[in-house]
């Protein structure tokens, strides 16, 4: 009979609760973060967005709506602290890198940067009154009539 350690069991069971908690993560809707909220122009985005859809277009890959209209991004100076949160757990970057990828990504051409903004009142109204616009703020900002998007 074979003797398997304690910290062989030990191994086996944390790589069988990883696997499990993988495989349930796919399936539960993804909350972007506990303390921001995604909101959209409810005359024009959906409700509804993959997270991979959703990295696409914070990434600027994807740059157009479904309907053809270019996706417009608004985002918290990376100064504010929800800009710097946003930086930090949606794109895993400091607040200057984020603002070299948009850098690059405008200077190749490859897509406009996002309307940035001190304020998330201000921020939200720039939702409200840009067709196609997207935005990222805290959980605590009121939204109005904008559309809450959510990620899964």
């Amino acid at each position: 009979m074979q003797k398997v350690n304690l910290h062989s069991k030990f191994t086996i069971f944390k790589t069988a609760f990883c696997f499990v908690l993988v495989s349930l993560f796919g399936f539960i809707p993804l909350d972007v973060h506990k303390e921001l909220i995604v909101i959209g122009n409810p005359s024009t985005v959906k409700s509804n967005m993959s997270k991979s859809r959703f990295d696409e277009i914070l990434h600027g890959s994807q740059t157009k709506w479904d309907n053809g209209e270019k996706v417009m991004i608004a985002l918290m100076k990376f100064n504010h602290p929800t800009g710097k949160l946003t930086a930090n757990e949606l794109y895993n970057m400091s607040g200057n890198e984020m603002n070299r990828l948009w850098l690059n990504l405008v200077f190749e051409g490859k897509a406009d940067g996002p309307a940035t903004f001190s304020d998330e009142g201000d921020l939200v109204d720039y939702v409200l009154n840009t067709p196609s616009a997207i935005g990222i703020v805290s959980k605590t900002t009121n939204v109005r009539n904008a559309r809450k998007i959510t990620v899964k």
